[in-house]
């Protein structure tokens, strides 16, 4: 195994680990931003091919800037903002186009899904009054999961050398 094979892997292995704790406790770990930050300046150091650097870092710096602003307006948790500019980094300019419509689409899939689920959980259940309704519209959406989705596909088009 290469060791820009091994980094990629890795990295997968990272943003499915940010996928599966923001499904389970909506919670991304510090840790999970800053492997992927690492794992990004060790891949443009061994990579075979030339990485402007530069250009990555910008976009992931851009990614984070904009996030900041929608997590102060209350639009996106904190933990999603620093995975999003984690990913951005590792596509950086030529693939951040990508990575956002694979989010979008895997968030949006994530979405529909969630309301189904609801919808099928309502019919089964007992409709739910006062504070447990209004908690069952307020659930949140683990939206790390679609930002993951998309860093994995930005990490299998940087592994095909798209």
């Amino acid at each position: 195994m290469t060791p820009t094979t091994f980094l990629l892997a890795a990295s997968a292995a990272v943003f499915v680990w940010a996928a599966v704790s923001d499904a389970r406790r909506y919670l991304i770990p510090n840790a999970t931003s800053l492997l992927l930050v690492g794992l990004f300046a060790a891949f443009a150091i061994f990579s075979p091919s030339d990485i402007p650097v530069l250009g990555h870092v910008l976009a992931g710096s851009a990614a984070f800037a904009v996030g900041a602003g929608l997590f102060y307006g209350g639009l996106m948790g904190g933990g999603d903002v620093k995975l999003m500019a984690a990913a951005t980094l590792w596509a950086g300019p030529n693939h951040a186009a990508d990575l956002l419509l694979i989010t979008a689409l895997a968030g949006g899939l994530l979405g529909v899904g969630m309301l189904l689920a609801r919808r099928l959980a309502r019919r089964a259940a007992p409709a739910p009054s006062g504070e447990a309704a209004a908690t069952a519209m307020q659930a949140r959406l683990p939206y790390g999961i679609a930002i993951a989705a998309g860093g994995l596909w930005t990490l299998l088009l940087l592994g095909f050398g798209a």
